[in-house]
């Protein structure tokens, strides 16, 4: 599967749209990130050649893997911090945000998926970023915060499609 994401990561890095029927959300927000690594990959080398260090320019394919697999990573860090906030928010107890959030820093689920370059964690921090911003929208029931939690959803759904019931929500 990495293979295939991260052609499409390649793919998508000149074209708009992949070709086959897949959620796109995850390369929508991996497209800019990775053009500025592709950028700096690009100025490394051109430095090398100037140096004549001898270098060969890097394989596209690995780096689009290793760089997906990265973003993950952070995916993951972040997806801890907001499980944090969700808990908070709906407990009011920062001691169960921080049980939470330990829960799920020391899961398998989360220690093995997100040094893949999947969408499953994508998916996982747009879910818990989602329900975070609907919870706040309940509780004070703002006008902005509708719109940016109904936003957040839109793009939870675009990034995996077996979170569609979160449209739900929206409703």
């Amino acid at each position: 599967d990495e293979h295939k994401i991260a052609s499409w990561i390649e793919y998508r890095a000149d074209h708009r749209h992949i070709e086959s029927f897949y959620a796109e959300g995850f390369f929508v927000r991996l497209k800019p990130a990775y053009a500025f690594h592709r950028w700096i990959m690009e100025k490394e080398f051109q430095w090398k050649c100037f140096i004549r260090t001898g270098e060969k320019r890097p394989v596209i394919e690995r780096e689009a893997i290793l760089f997906a697999r990265r973003f993950n990573v952070w995916l993951a860090v972040a997806t801890i911090a907001v499980l944090y906030f969700l808990v908070v928010t709906v407990t009011g107890s920062k001691g169960a945000g921080l049980f939470a959030a330990s829960c799920l820093a020391l899961s398998h689920f989360h220690i093995e998926h997100s040094h893949y370059a999947e969408t499953d964690i994508a998916a996982m921090f747009m879910l818990t970023t989602s329900l975070w911003l609907w919870a706040r929208v309940v509780q004070k029931e703002g006008r902005f915060g509708f719109w940016l939690a109904a936003i957040v959803t839109g793009f939870a759904v675009g990034t995996k499609f077996t979170l569609s019931p979160l449209l739900i929500l929206a409703i």
